[in-house]
C-alpha cells in the first residue's frame, strides 16, 4: 500500500502529524483547527497532530495535503520578515501591494491565464516603481497575500501542497521569483480544470471531424453558428443551464434569414425582443389612452417546427459532449430537460370531433400498412420512434396467451413489456406481424432506417404522419403526430378502470419514486391488459378490419 506523507495509521484510521520548526514554535497562534471547532496544539510543540478520521487512503491523502499547505503557511507568516532599508512610506507601499494583488485577480479571471505565473507578470510590470532593495520584501510579502486566494480557486489539493511547499523559503534575490514560480509550474501534478479543458470550438471541431466518423456541419449548423459566436473560446464545462437558455431564445427570436447577415444571432434575436417589448408598449398605451399608434412590423422568424428542431439538436450536441469528456473532466449536462417549457411546443390531446375526422374509414393497410402507426400511438401511448423501431421478434405471443410488444430501446432507456390491445388484435394486427415473421422481415414496418445523425427511426415516417394529419385538417402547433400519446393519457386519467401505474407503464411514463414505481417493472402484461382493454376513444366503430394471407 502507497504510503501517505504526514500520516500513520492506528486502529485502521489515519492520524496527521508534521514537525514544526524549532525557530518559530514560540510564535505561533495556540492552536490549529482542523475539524469543525476541533483543535490541535501549535504553540512551543514539537509537533501537530491530530486524526483525519478516515480508513480510506485516497481521503487521508487529500486531507493531509490540504492541512499541510494551511499549516505551511501558518509556519511561513510567523517567521521574522527580512530587515531592508525602506524605500517609501508604508502607506505607499500597502498601495502598491494591493495594486498587484488586485491585478492578479482581475486577469486571473480570464481561464486560459496559469495563476502561477500572473505573479511573476505582476511583479516585472510594477517593478520600475520599486527599489531593489525593498523588492526582495514585496515579493515575499504578495506570496503570501496570494496563497490563500489562489489555492481556494484552483480547489485542488495536490496545489495547495506544492504552493505551501515550493514558495515558504525567503526570497533573497528579487530573481529567484521566477525561478519559484517556474519550478512551481514544473511541479503540477493536477492542473486546475479550467486550464486543461477543451473549449467549446475545439469540441465543435472533434464533433465534426470526418476521420471520427462524427455528425455533418449542414445538419447542425444553426446551433454551430450560435456555439462559435458567442461561446467558442468557454471551456467545455463553463457551459451552463443559463447558457443553454440563452440559445434557446435566440433561436425562437431568430429572423427567418438571419445567415444572410453578418450580425451576431445574440443581437438579431435581442433586435427582435426590442420590437416586441415595443410593440406590447405601444398596445398597453394605446389601450390606456384610446390611441391608435401603429406597432413595429416584426420580422419572420423560423417556423416554431425549425426551432424546435435545433432545440433539439442542443441536447444530441450536449449528450455527445457529455460521452465525449465526461469521465475525463466530470461533466454535468446542461441541457438535460431544456425541451420541458419550450415555445410553443407543448403537444395537447386531440378532442372527439377531431378523433373522428382522422379515423372515419381508417385502413391499417394505408401506404405499406404505416396506417397502423396512428393506432398503436393512440391505443398504447406509443412514441413514433417506438413505433417504428420495432422489430418482428418484438411481438410474442406470452405467458396466458397474451400478445405482447416488447420496447427494448426507449427514450428512457428503460425496457417495456406492453400487451397488445384487443382492438388492434381485432382489426388484424397480430396477422401482419405474423405475414412479416413469414418472409423472414426483420422490421415491423417496411420502409423504415436509421439516420446518419442518430439511431431514432425518423424522417420519411415523421412526415408521412404528418401528411396523413393536414390530409384530415387536424395539423397544427398543438396537434402533431405525438398529441395520439397526450390523447392516450387523457382518456386513461378519466378511465376509473385502468389504475394510473398501469397506464403509465404501459406509455412508458416517469414516476415519482414511490413504491408504485419501483415495482411498475414487475407488473405482468396480464395484469396491465385488465385496465389497458377498457381503454376505448369513440371511434373503434370506424376502423375497417383487414384481414392477411399466411
Amino acid at each position: 500500500m502507497k504510503k501517505i506523507s504526514n500520516t500513520t495509521q492506528r486502529g485502521g484510521r489515519y492520524h496527521y502529524k508534521l514537525t514544526i520548526p524549532s525557530d518559530i514554535r514560540g510564535d505561533l497562534p495556540e492552536h490549529y483547527e482542523y475539524d469543525h471547532g476541533k483543535k490541535a496544539k501549535l504553540k512551543h510543540h514539537e509537533h501537530v497532530r491530530f486524526t483525519l478520521g478516515t480508513s480510506d487512503p485516497a481521503m487521508a491523502d487529500i486531507l493531509q495535503q490540504s492541512h499541510t499547505a494551511k499549516l505551511k503557511a501558518m509556519f511561513l507568516a510567523a517567521r521574522p520578515q527580512p530587515t531592508i532599508i525602506r524605500t517609501m512610506a508604508a502607506m505607499d507601499e500597502q498601495r502598491l501591494l494591493d495594486r498587484i494583488v488586485n491585478d492578479i485577480r482581475s486577469k486571473r479571471a480570464d481561464p486560459h491565464r496559469n495563476p502561477a505565473l500572473l505573479i511573476i507578470e505582476a511583479v516585472k510590470s510594477h517593478g520600475d516603481t520599486i527599489d531593489p532593495r525593498y523588492l526582495t520584501e514585496l515579493q515575499h510579502k504578495l506570496l503570501l497575500a496570494t496563497h490563500a486566494d489562489l489555492a481556494n480557486h484552483t480547489k485542488t489539493a495536490a496545489l495547495q501542497n506544492i504552493i505551501a511547499s515550493k514558495l515558504s523559503p525567503r526570497v533573497d534575490d528579487p530573481s529567484q521569483l521566477e525561478i519559484l514560480a517556474s519550478t512551481l509550474i514544473n511541479n503540477i501534478g493536477e492542473r486546475p480544470a479550467y486550464l486543461t479543458q477543451p473549449t467549446i470550438q475545439d469540441a465543435i471541431n472533434t464533433f465534426l471531424d470526418p476521420k471520427k466518423g462524427n455528425k455533418k456541419r449542414s445538419n447542425y449548423s444553426t446551433l454551430l453558428r450560435i456555439l462559435e459566436a458567442h461561446y467558442a473560446d468557454h471551456p467545455i464545462g463553463s457551459v451552463v443551464r443559463d447558457d443553454i437558455y440563452d440559445i434557446r431564445e435566440i433561436i425562437h427570436h431568430l429572423p427567418y434569414n438571419w445567415w444572410r447577415t453578418d450580425t451576431s444571432p445574440k443581437e438579431q434575436a435581442n433586435k427582435v425582443l426590442k420590437i416586441i417589448a415595443d410593440n406590447d408598449a405601444i398596445i398597453a398605451k394605446n389601450k390606456k389612452d384610446g390611441l391608435k399608434l401603429e406597432t413595429k412590423p416584426i420580422p419572420t422568424l423560423l417556423k416554431n417546427d425549425t426551432a424546435e428542431k435545433y432545440i433539439g439538436q442542443i441536447t444530441q450536441f450536449f449528450n455527445w459532449l457529455t460521452a465525449e469528456y465526461g469521465s475525463k473532466y466530470n461533466l454535468s449536462h446542461p441541457a438535460i430537460g431544456i425541451r420541458g417549457k419550450t415555445i410553443g411546443s407543448k403537444r395537447t390531446n386531440l378532442k372527439q370531433e377531431q378523433l373522428i375526422d382522422l379515423f372515419t374509414d381508417w385502413e391499417p393497410t394505408r401506404h405499406n400498412n404505416w396506417g397502423w402507426a396512428p393506432l398503436l400511438a393512440l391505443f398504447h401511448g406509443m412514441r413514433g420512434n417506438e413505433i417504428f423501431s420495432m422489430a418482428t421478434e418484438s411481438v410474442f405471443l406470452d405467458v396466458g396467451d397474451i400478445w405482447v410488444i416488447h420496447l427494448p430501446h426507449t427514450k428512457t432507456d428503460r425496457p417495456r413489456w406492453l400487451p397488445v390491445h384487443p382492438k388492434l388484435i381485432d382489426w388484424g394486427f397480430i396477422e401482419y406481424v405474423k405475414l412479416r415473421k413469414a418472409a423472414k422481415e426483420e422490421m415491423v414496418f417496411a420502409d423504415v432506417h436509421t439516420t446518419e445523425t442518430n439511431n431514432h427511426y425518423v424522417g420519411i415516417p415523421q412526415k408521412t404522419m404528418k401528411e396523413w394529419m393536414v390530409e384530415r385538417g387536424i395539423w397544427n402547433d398543438k396537434n402533431k403526430f405525438h398529441s395520439y400519446r397526450h390523447t392516450f393519457k387523457f382518456y386513461a386519467n378519466n378511465n376509473d378502470n385502468f389504475r394510473e401505474v398501469d397506464w403509465k407503464t404501459v406509455a412508458g411514463w416517469g414516476m415519482k419514486k414511490d413504491a408504485a414505481a419501483k415495482y411498475a417493472d414487475q407488473i405482468p402484461p396480464s395484469v396491465l391488459l385488465k385496465g389497458l382493454k377498457t381503454q376505448t376513444f369513440g371511434i373503434e366503430h370506424l376502423i375497417k378490419p383487414v384481414s392477411y394471407k399466411t
